[in-house]
């Protein structure tokens, strides 16, 4: 009962100071305090964080290196460039914009499904997901509806 206390009290603390953020502390400071205070008061043991690193880490290096890619892109005027050439593409329209985005994005979204699907492929679990095979499974033109048991 105590630990859930400490980890109540803890998590309203660290909530309140990221919305006051006094003298413009930057939100990373009180969550880093926070996530250290826990392993002492024994919210959580280093087992705990030894566990969660273990299974982040990698998810943790792809997001930082997203965040580089991007400053270099953006330093180097890649944005600016496909957003220039987006609103040619479009002609200056709002809906033809909207389309070429949708595109972009669906291509994007198709390429990189299919880094997963070939992952499921090689381990011997088929192109598709278990849930298209299913026939409890009933899907409309936007995918899954409904598991009916």
């Amino acid at each position: 009962m105590l630990h859930a206390a400490l980890a109540l009290l803890l998590f309203v603390a660290v909530l309140a100071l990221l919305i006051w953020r006094p003298h413009g502390l930057s939100m990373g400071w009180p969550a880093a305090i926070g996530g250290l205070l826990a392993v002492p008061f024994g919210v959580v043991s280093l087992s705990d964080v030894s566990t969660v690193v273990g299974i982040v880490w990698d998810a943790t290096i792809t997001f930082v290196a997203v965040i580089l890619i991007s400053l270099v892109l953006d330093a180097v005027g890649f944005f600016e460039w496909a957003a220039l050439h987006m609103a040619r593409l479009a002609r200056g329209s709002g809906h033809p914009s909207l389309r070429v985005h949708a595109t972009v994005g669906r291509s994007r979204g198709g390429i990189l499904c299919q880094g997963r699907r070939l992952d499921r492929v090689r381990a011997g679990q088929g192109a598709e997901t278990p849930s298209y095979r299913d026939p409890r499974v009933r899907h409309g033109r936007t995918g899954l509806i409904a598991l009916h048991v």
